[in-house]
């Protein structure tokens, strides 16, 4: 019996081969191409409220490097703030502030509605009644420094107008926010807010790549060797019984 193997165009007869030589050879002609993904991110600094308008640019899925199959988008809004305040009451009383926004991010390249965030975070502070003096310290009032209410959220999957973020150059996501803080609780108060929010989208382009034309890895070559040593010895032919 002759021991040989034979490729006919693209298919391999691997009855004839070692397990070993089966396996090297899977591994040296097997497309080893699968789904990829890059990301690409950009963010605007904390700035002061109301804005509208501002862009965060994002670079096109290059189709160069394969075809987009769909797309995941981050997008998250902090809101900062300084508040000082100042009860006139004539009695104790619970100042309640609630540090909040509304930002909203233009999604309509990508055929979704606008994505809004509401970042919100509130604070309790107990007064006396007023202490006569104007000033937004004492016992009557504070100034408070450092106020952050932070929001986030993540959509996967997209696969909408993919064709529109597809191709050569960037393009713009307005993003817009505007304050939607309040004191509530005591009656009489004097009041003041310094307040500001940052933006920070990431968008991750996930596709399958072009397949790259074969090449012969020289590692891989020695395991076909090594195979075709060891199908020699397994595949030498058996003595006939006389």
């Amino acid at each position: 019996m002759t021991n040989n193997f034979k490729i006919w165009g693209n298919r391999i007869n691997f009855k004839c081969l070692s397990p070993v030589l089966a396996a090297s050879l899977v591994m040296l002609f097997t497309d080893s191409a699968s789904a990829l993904s890059m990301t690409f991110t950009d963010s605007l600094p904390a700035s002061p409220l109301n804005f509208s308008n501002n862009n965060l640019t994002l670079s096109k899925f290059d189709p160069s490097l394969g075809t987009l199959t769909s797309f995941d988008l981050t997008f998250s809004s902090n809101t900062q703030g300084v508040i000082r305040f100042e009860s006139l009451e004539a009695s104790p009383a619970i100042v309640i502030f609630n540090l909040a926004a509304i930002s909203t991010l233009d999604t309509s390249i990508f055929g979704i509605p606008d994505v809004v965030l509401n970042p919100s975070q509130s604070s309790y502070y107990n007064v006396s009644n007023f202490d006569g003096i104007l000033d937004f310290s004492g016992t009557s009032g504070s100034t408070v420094n450092g106020l952050t209410a932070p929001s986030s959220i993540s959509l996967s999957g997209l696969t909408t107008n993919l064709p529109a973020i597809t191709g050569v150059g960037s393009y713009n996501l307005t993003f817009s926010s505007i304050s939607s803080s309040s004191f509530t609780g005591a009656a009489n108060l004097l009041s003041q807010i310094q307040q500001s929010a940052d933006g920070n989208v990431s968008i991750t382009y996930n596709y399958d790549p072009i397949a790259v034309p074969f090449e012969f890895n020289s590692g891989l070559g020695l395991s076909v060797l090594a195979g075709l040593f060891v199908g020699k010895k397994v595949l030498k032919r058996t003595p006939q019984k006389r």
